[in-house]
């Protein structure tokens, strides 16, 4: 990739990023943003899937292909994360609004938080496919907040959705 069209890419990224990120301070969309945020953080994902994973056991309904993409997609991000090891906005850019705890993951790239999300949306398209859409809708809202909170760039959530859709493309 040539030094122009990173430099661009990286310009337009942080430009986005502040129009999103200046949004926040409104408190209705900051108490909506760390809600949808929240659902997503590791301890309330990983019971949210479990509760998804014994759903599907009581209902004799295929465990292998949601087993699979979950763990495919979350071992490629955080394999990326490491691999890349890209700061938070916050660690770089001045006044960022930052509206929630300094997260516990040290490395922005790409948005775990997104692609738990979206992982789950197609587990529910799977197993339900009425709640596919809602799910999928959820998921965006998501990788929004992520950049409205200021910890993550829009890039970071581009590619933390586009994961576990090419996992589940090229393994299901």
């Amino acid at each position: 990739m040539s030094h122009f069209f990173k430099t661009h890419i990286l310009q337009r990224d942080i430009a986005l990023f502040y129009r999103i990120n200046c949004l926040s301070n409104v408190p209705l969309w900051d108490r909506l943003m760390k809600f949808v945020s929240m659902l997503f953080d590791v301890g309330t994902y990983s019971a949210l899937m479990g509760l998804v994973f014994i759903l599907m056991i009581v209902k004799n309904a295929p465990l292998k292909e949601p087993l699979l993409l979950f763990s495919i997609a979350q071992v490629i991000t955080h394999g990326i994360k490491r691999l890349f090891g890209r700061k938070r906005p916050f660690e770089l850019l001045a006044n960022v609004n930052l509206s929630v705890c300094v997260p516990k993951d040290i490395y922005s790239f790409p948005s775990g938080h997104t692609t738990a999300a979206v992982t789950l949306a197609l587990i529910l398209g799977m197993w339900m496919p009425m709640l596919y859409t809602p799910f999928l809708f959820l998921a965006l809202l998501c990788g929004i907040s992520r950049v409205y909170l200021g910890v993550h760039y829009p890039t970071d959530v581009i590619i933390g959705a586009f994961i576990p859709l090419l996992t589940k493309w090229i393994f299901m």
